[in-house]
């Protein structure tokens, strides 16, 4: 295991730095990385998306984390708390975020134009439902002040952009914000847009006390066109994303048993073909929401992301399945609505959570367990 210094360093370890090994070897850091569980605040971003005003189909379609609806990052970019900041008091230290240009240049211009803080050119969404009045630069800086404040623990940005790797502009403007906070990429995109040197350059993944050095990770993700599928040639997560995954309230309990055999299928399977020791493996993503696709053919009009969620009473459910031995060997726990028992699950996963990060969850949650629902 010592070894391993050699191999992230690529120099010959000296006795020093063998013996400052020691200590994160008993703590089991010198696991890989990709084999931490952690949880993932799905499509995160969308912690910014007011549960009030415009479209009301957008925010019962895409809306997937809910705080108390007079949070200031609702409201202005820049502001502190953040939403971001909200989900990693809450539990997460994943992120899933998907990131694009402007999609329309009249709407920028009027969040602008109202004095919204809109400093960026990287724009956060999910689906049709577009973030307008920040941007992923501007919020980029909550995450970094978070991290420092919250000294050791390791916070993963999976990052999508638009475009699938094709958008150069696109990828030059992310990279610059990383580059800003010292943040490190996981990409196997190559400058010519073809596959690089793997993940990993050849080595074998960060071991998870060399990632914690590093505090905050960017990994990268390519989608092929609109399929949600990656493009495993360049990107450094699967996200194991299987769309019949779905609730069917005239059948729950078996809505229930599918998605449980489908998480412990993906966990038990998730390194067969490589092991998390070689330069090939990638992060792996337990998907533990209902997807639209097999959930939207139940409800049709009245399709709710979030109010589905809380009826099916999907996160109390989470709190049980993720104390199952099994989820040791989890690595990015995607969910949705972490004001709903998202502690209880990220405990579950052995994530450490303090006095003062459970008091903030609840204050900016309306208090533990509560449900913020969309304002129709």
């Amino acid at each position: 295991a010592l070894a391993v210094l050699v191999a992230q360093t690529h120099c010959v370890a000296t006795a020093a730095e063998v013996t400052a090994l020691e200590a994160p070897a008993a703590a089991g850091l010198l696991r890989r990385v990709i084999e931490q569980p952690l949880l993932m605040a799905h499509d995160a971003a969308m912690a910014y998306r007011a549960q009030h005003g415009g479209s009301r189909l957008e925010c019962r379609k895409f809306k997937s984390q809910a705080f108390r609806e007079d949070a200031e990052f609702h409201l202005r970019g820049g502001a502190w708390p953040s939403g971001f900041s909200a989900l990693l008091d809450c539990g997460a230290r994943a992120l899933d975020l998907r990131l694009g240009p402007c999609p329309d240049a009249d709407d920028c211009a009027r969040a602008i134009a109202s004095g919204h803080n809109v400093s960026g050119h990287v724009y956060m969404h999910h689906g049709g439902a577009w973030i307008l009045h920040t941007t992923f630069e501007t919020e980029l800086e909550s995450i970094v002040r978070w991290s420092q404040e919250n000294d050791g623990d390791l916070v993963i940005l999976k990052l999508v952009p638009d475009g699938g790797g094709k958008d150069r502009a696109l990828q030059s403007a992310i990279h610059a914000a990383l580059q800003r906070h010292d943040i490190p990429s996981v990409d196997n995109l190559a400058p010519d847009g073809g596959p690089g040197a793997g993940c990993w350059n050849g080595w074998p993944p960060w071991t998870l006390w060399y990632a914690r050095r590093k505090g905050i990770i960017a990994v990268w993700k390519y989608d092929i066109g609109d399929t949600g599928q990656p493009n495993k040639a360049i990107s450094c997560v699967e996200d194991n994303f299987v769309p019949h995954i779905g609730f069917n309230p005239w059948a729950g309990a078996k809505s229930f048993r599918a998605l449980s055999t489908y998480a412990t299928n993906i966990i038990r399977n998730q390194f067969n073909e490589v092991g998390p020791n070689s330069p090939k493996a990638v992060f792996q993503e337990v998907q533990l929401i209902w997807q639209t696709a097999g959930t939207e053919i139940y409800y049709e009009l009245f399709y709710n992301l979030l109010g589905i969620n809380h009826s099916s009473k999907m996160n109390q459910f989470l709190v049980n399945l993720t104390q199952r031995p099994v989820f040791l060997n989890a690595n990015l726990v995607k969910m949705n609505n972490l004001c709903e028992h998202g502690l209880e699950v990220a405990e579950n996963l052995g994530t450490t959570v303090t006095a003062a990060q459970r008091g903030r969850c609840a204050s900016h949650c309306g208090g533990l367990q509560h449900f913020n629902p969309c304002v129709f």
